[in-house]
């Protein structure tokens, strides 16, 4: 870390005797983590611009850590199943507690590279447009051609081998390009995992828009997903198909009376298929009415290098 950095510390609120860092489990608490690298800098500097709580910080850090890496690495287990490092967060803050800043600070490198690539893709979509409109208007010239010659076998042979040919060289669509997702149905989740990118984020500061919608109804799809196995997708309408490989991370901000509302309406579900159970929980002491201003503006100079370095890993660098 840089000297500028050393012994500078958020004060505590009024009257705190001793300020812990806690996470809603007996004697649990957050030590401070990665001490001297560029996560810790990043995380300290967070905290000195937003005096937002250390562990929320961190949950926003590892989600986009687990978001850049999932799609490179997974881990053995001493059982020797290889899993996903895909995590699972739960931030519990009220409102005040600055989630939606911090967010915004540390996702700011997924959330540039979501633009870029869709950028990318519009341009693609441009030149399919134009490629298909070709590829169709040769496709209605041979039909005519072999209406015209129905009569004639050897010449109705050669344009049919010469239709069906030109039919395998139909332009495919550029897939749309999405790594983000807030307030989604499973349909589109999983259409999206299989179709658009395979390694996405499922999350927002705003949890309680996420607990109440219908995705939190097919917890056990994204048990399956954070555990790394294939999921078959079957539809009635459309063809099926099955998500094998794809990896998702999962961050959710809410507030407590919110959390609470979804525990009481779905506790014996979500507790009996063990979805909480893979969650990182982070429950943060409340800062929000004592804070201090100092005037001092901090340089954004490891935000912007940790941002630099999540966007490079999500291009493969």
């Amino acid at each position: 870390m840089s000297q500028r950095y050393q012994d500078r510390k958020i004060a505590p609120r009024r009257g705190s005797k001793k300020r812990n860092i806690t996470f809603p489990v007996s004697n649990g608490f957050l030590h401070r983590i990665g001490d001297g690298t560029l996560l810790d800098d990043t995380i300290v500097e967070t905290q000195l611009i937003t005096q937002a709580a250390y562990p929320l910080i961190v949950s926003t850090a590892l989600t986009a850590i687990s978001t850049a890496l999932q799609g490179h690495i997974d881990v053995e287990l001493p059982t020797g199943k290889i899993c996903p490092i895909s995590l699972n967060l739960l931030t519990c803050a009220d409102s005040g507690e600055r989630k939606s800043t911090v967010e915004n600070l540390l996702m700011e490198g997924i959330k540039n590279h979501q633009k870029k690539r869709e950028l990318t893709c519009k341009e693609q979509l441009i030149k399919y447009e134009i490629l298909r409109e070709v590829h169709d208007a040769k496709t209605k010239s041979l039909k005519r051609k072999l209406l015209r010659n129905s009569g004639a076998e050897i010449e109705v042979n050669n344009l049919l081998q010469e239709l069906v040919e030109h039919e395998e060289k139909q332009p495919q669509r550029p897939k749309a390009f999405r790594i983000l997702y807030e307030d989604s149905t499973i349909e589109a989740l999983t259409f999206g995992l299989k179709n658009d990118s395979p390694h996405a984020c499922l999350g927002s500061s705003e949890g309680g828009v996420l607990m109440n919608s219908a995705l939190m109804s097919n917890t056990p799809v994204l048990n399956a997903i954070w555990s790394g196995d294939d999921v078959t997708v079957a539809r009635k309408t459309t063809d099926s198909y099955t998500l094998s490989g794809v990896r998702l991370t999962t961050h959710i901000m809410i507030q407590p009376q919110a959390l609470k509302r979804f525990m009481d309406k779905s506790q014996d579900v979500v507790r009996g298929n063990g979805y909480l159970s893979r969650f990182l929980v982070c429950f943060p002491m409340p800062l929000s009415g004592g804070r201090k201003t100092n005037g001092i503006t901090y340089e954004k100079e490891f935000i912007n290098e940790f941002n630099q370095r999540i966007e490079e890993l999500l291009e493969g660098k």
